[in-house]
């Protein structure tokens, strides 16, 4: 499935929308069909959805709702953390089934800090994984921290310009200007080739090598 790095923008609007109904109604919140129901109707909206990625969404937000509904309790809202920690949950349902980086958009969409970050690829450094997030490491801004897993967002970039070269790390293929001893040199960061992607490194500097 490929759906534009978009609906993440989209998904927070109708999430917006939800939030002021919700008020409106004296904070009576609708059914959860009901709210899925409005989602999926606003993305619709801003991009076309083909029925098995409408499921996923679906599917990721009516586990979402009945969690964080678990937590409302009469006149009380839930602590931030924890709707937050469900809310990465479900967003990285979301990430893993129908995220796609546009190649003809060289940019991605990531949350960071309770924003939407626009990177661009070309910006791209290097990525390292770090547990349950990864640090994007850019050229000439501060490096991003975002929740989810290295696996997730190596399946959504270009194979054909960035490299998974050990268990933590991914290259941007065309910044890499120098290789020492298996290790990829990035200013003063020193990247190590792994055994397991070695060979895979190597046939890319052979193509090039002159």
């Amino acid at each position: 499935m490929k759906v534009k790095i978009k609906i993440l923008v989209a998904v927070v609007f109708a999430i917006g929308v939800l939030q002021v109904s919700a008020q409106q109604r004296e904070n009576k919140l609708p059914s959860i069909e009901e709210r899925v129901s409005r989602i999926t109707q606003h993305l619709g909206k801003e991009i076309k959805l083909s029925d098995s990625e409408i499921e996923v969404i679906e599917s990721a937000y009516i586990n979402f709702f009945k969690t964080a509904d678990n937590f409302m309790q009469p006149g009380e809202r839930p602590k931030k953390e924890v709707i937050e920690k469900h809310e990465n949950v479900r967003d990285e349902k979301i990430n893993k089934a129908n995220l796609k980086i546009d190649t003809k958009e060289d940019y991605l969409f990531v949350k960071s800090e309770y924003k939407i970050r626009r990177i661009n690829l070309i910006d791209i450094l290097y990525i390292e994984g770090l547990r349950e997030y990864v640090k994007i490491v850019l050229k000439k801004e501060r490096p991003v921290l975002s929740l989810m897993s290295l696996k997730s967002l190596e399946e959504n970039l270009p194979e054909d310009r960035f490299m998974r070269v050990h268990r933590s790390f991914i290259v941007s293929l065309d910044e890499i200007n120098t290789v020492e001893r298996s290790r990829i040199i990035f200013d003063k960061t020193y990247i190590p080739v792994s055994d397991q992607y070695k060979e895979k490194f190597q046939d890319f500097l052979v193509k090039r090598f002159i």
